[in-house]
């Protein structure tokens, strides 16, 4: 990422008001369900059903 991409990354996080923050196992269970499941999102294959089917 070098020194260039993390300052974007803050500048980012700080404009969007991006809260990181910690996740339990369950938690970090059904996000690795859901990645094998749907795969990364993109614009070209994130559509409203697939985002309310992912709720």
């Amino acid at each position: 990422m070098g020194e260039a991409g993390k300052q974007a990354l803050d500048q980012l996080l700080s404009r969007t008001k991006i809260e990181i923050v910690e996740m339990n196992e369950q938690q970090i269970q059904l996000a690795h369900e859901a990645w094998r499941k749907f795969g990364v999102a993109t614009p070209q294959n994130l559509t409203l059903a697939t985002a309310v089917h992912m709720l």
